[in-house]
């Protein structure tokens, strides 16, 4: 069986790898957030139960550093998606690159801050949930 990748054009190619990658973080993004919502499960079963506190406390870690690549695919996705569109002044939301809404554009001034700041909630959410933990 012969590749299909033999017969096609330099620019042809170029054009599919951002399709690729994007597949790819749509696959990740999609298994984490499955992950995330089966431990958000598995943690209102424990509530339930007594002398659990630090096994939920645990998951809660865990399910902050699936936040992390979480916010880092998506990220990733869009700026795969919006290669071409560097444009400050251009809207504050656009399409989703899947599904259905709208997101928060990366290169735009104001999305940029949101993005930087959906980060920064992220790790301070980490290190107190680490210190309630540990602590």
């Amino acid at each position: 069986m012969k590749n299909n990748y033999n017969h096609r054009s330099n620019k042809q190619l170029q054009k599919m790898q951002p399709n690729l990658k994007n597949k790819k973080y749509q696959c990740y993004s999609r298994v984490i957030l499955g992950l995330m919502i089966g431990l958000t499960g598995i943690t209102i079963g424990l509530s339930h139960y007594p002398n659990t506190q630090e096994v939920i406390g645990l998951i809660g870690l865990f399910m902050t550093v699936l936040l992390f690549s979480l916010l880092h695919f998506s990220f990733r996705i869009l700026k795969e998606y919006y290669v071409g569109v560097i444009d400050e002044q251009g809207p504050l939301f656009v399409p989703r690159v899947y599904g259905i809404g709208f997101t928060i554009n990366p290169y735009h001034k104001i999305g940029r801050i949101i993005w930087q700041a959906l980060t920064l909630m992220s790790v301070v959410l980490f290190i107190w949930m680490l210190i309630d933990v540990l602590f």
